[in-house]
């Protein structure tokens, strides 16, 4: 059902364009593509959840629904908290080590020759 929605809203977009190439000229391409948004912007009679959208309320949510929505949500929050604390270098990063290499004599402490 959403596939056939989102298929009618593509077909609604193209119709300017299409309209216009073929009638060639841009004031009847939108008075009609106008004309036949205007006709079809009602919505169909029947219960709304039935058809797949919803006014002004998010539909029922089941008990069980709830519990899994919670329990994702805590342990998301869960696995990011803790990973956070344990490992900070994750999400701070850490400072390059040093190449010992490119010290000088002076860093390390020996004395000049």
């Amino acid at each position: 059902q959403h596939f056939t929605l989102a298929k009618a809203q593509f077909a609604s977009m193209l119709a300017l364009p299409t309209r216009l190439l073929n009638n060639g000229t841009l004031k009847s391409a939108l008075a009609m593509t106008l004309r036949r948004r205007a006709s079809t912007a009602k919505l169909p009679r029947g219960n709304s959840e039935e058809l797949g959208f919803y006014y002004r309320h998010p539909g029922s949510v089941t008990r069980s629904q709830m519990s899994m929505m919670e329990g994702f949500g805590a342990f998301m929050w869960f696995y990011v908290l803790y990973h956070t604390y344990h490992y900070p270098q994750y999400v701070i990063g850490h400072p390059d080590y040093p190449n010992p290499r490119k010290w000088t004599d002076a860093e390390l402490g020996i004395p000049p020759a």
